[in-house]
């Protein structure tokens, strides 16, 4: 008897931990939404339209990091659901494909 409730304890401690957990796999669920690993000979020059939200992935949800003023330009290339991806200090950083274009290069006439 003993041994028989030992186990059913323990398969219940299990299954409460799994369905305790479950709520950090759902809010890690979503930062694959934006990452796309690209090749870096993608990366083209883009020029901010507007002062634009950086977002990035902290603590495993995606979040606001920061700003990027307009007339900014940086290397970005695409990720999934229409955002630009950059590198943002030590991390990755997104915006959305409205708020960029894609950088003219200057004619040097000499």
């Amino acid at each position: 008897m003993t041994r028989c409730r030992f186990i059913t304890l323990y398969i219940l401690s299990i299954f409460i931990s799994f369905f305790l957990s479950f709520p950090l796999y759902a809010e890690n669920s979503m930062v694959p939404l934006l990452e796309k690993r690209l090749d870096v000979d993608l990366n083209k020059p883009m020029k901010v339209s507007q002062d634009s939200v950086i977002y990035a992935v902290v603590g495993g949800k995606i979040r606001p990091a920061g700003w990027l003023l307009k007339n900014s330009v940086l290397l970005m290339q695409p990720a999934k659901n229409n955002f630009y991806r950059f590198h943002f200090g030590n991390s990755v950083g997104y915006i959305t494909q409205q708020q960029a274009f894609e950088a003219k290069k200057k004619s040097v006439s000499g």
